[in-house]
């Protein structure tokens, strides 16, 4: 437990977490801001929702988007330790996992599985990216 920075980790989660939800509703309102309107009834908002959850393009750009804040998530963990910079970007991965899979699946089958198998890894590439900024 000596070598795990918890103000690291915090920093690299929240960071995480953070901005994937600033980019999920800019991502929302880029693709349903004319199918959506403040006093639609919560049953048509569902509805709305799960269109855009057929969508093949919207969700490319939030695996995309998801992932890259993971990734940003782990350089930040690891950044902020300074050191064990691999240890603490895959700990925001393991968090991000637990995230995804304790708040449930809403996507298609390969949506979820893409998403679960590539969380570690695009955290630990942020790891890699601290890595190089600080070692050269």
């Amino acid at each position: 437990m000596e070598r795990i920075n918890l103000k690291a980790l915090l920093f690299g989660i929240v960071a995480d977490i953070g901005v994937t939800f600033v980019a999920s509703v800019l991502l929302l309102l880029l693709f349903a801001h004319d199918l959506v309107t403040p006093d639609m009834p919560p049953e048509e908002a569902d509805a709305v929702m799960q269109e855009l959850l057929a969508r093949g393009d919207f969700l490319l750009a939030s695996l995309a988007i998801g992932l890259a804040c993971s990734t940003l998530g782990g350089y930040v963990a690891a950044r902020t330790a300074g050191k064990d910079l691999y240890l603490h970007a895959g700990l925001v991965g393991i968090a991000s996992l637990l995230l995804g899979l304790f708040t449930g699946a809403s996507g298609p089958f390969w949506f979820n599985v893409a998403g679960y198998v590539l969380v570690l890894p695009a955290a630990l590439y942020g790891g890699y990216l601290a890595d190089r900024r600080i070692n050269g």
